[in-house]
């Protein structure tokens, strides 16, 4: 569905730059039809990830609650979703003519996150928004392994020397039992790789 709908949205954009209303019309068409399935898959999946990472996240911040919202430019009407996605790219077509590409649709969607209610965008801390991406990386983990039937290889990139103690430690007993690759440039004594099998690249 993702593949067909990007290239329906290529050929759409392209027509947009030399109108033709009657061929439109199937693009938009065809558009919508792949559009829904792609939203369904996706409100279907945030879900399950949802849950995962307001898990992660409580433990990580010490019981703050996260809420992860779908922002969807075409209005959610599970019966008439494809009739309101046509309508919709109707509406906004002289506004796509002018942009030469298509302004709604799922390739325009975005994510919104809380924290207790209240925009991480406009108000998380340096600390909150690591807390947020880690809790969606183990929330990531904990969905593969879910619908593989098997946990994931792990890669992190210097990811210790971003957290504070309390999140250090949380990250590395999640990691139990996991195959994981972690990169840093500062393994000493306080950190929670001791007890890892650890490979030194020197610069030469």
């Amino acid at each position: 569905n993702l593949a067909k709908y990007r290239k329906i949205l290529f050929e759409r954009n392209k027509l947009l730059k030399r109108p033709n209303e009657e061929l439109l019309k199937v693009y938009d068409f065809q558009l919508a039809s792949y559009g829904v399935k792609i939203l369904f898959e996706r409100l279907k999946y945030i879900k399950e990830i949802e849950e995962f990472a307001k898990k992660h996240y409580s433990r990580l911040s010490q019981g703050s609650k996260l809420k992860i919202t779908y922002l969807s430019t075409v209005k959610f009407l599970k019966d008439k979703m494809e009739q309101t996605f046509m309508e919709i790219l109707l509406e906004q077509r002289e506004k796509d003519f002018e942009s030469r590409f298509t302004t709604v649709g799922p390739h325009r969607d975005d994510l919104d996150f809380k924290i207790n209610e209240m925009s991480a965008k406009s108000f998380a801390s340096q600390g909150e928004t690591r807390s947020i991406v880690l809790a969606l990386k183990l929330a990531e983990m904990d969905f593969l392994e879910k619908f593989n039937k098997r946990r994931p290889i792990l890669l992190l990139d210097d990811v210790f020397s971003e957290l504070d103690k309390t999140r250090a430690m949380y990250l590395s007993q999640s990691l139990d039992n996991m195959q994981t690759f972690i990169t840093s440039t500062n393994l000493n004594e306080d950190s929670f790789l001791i007890d890892s099998n650890k490979i030194n690249v020197e610069r030469l």
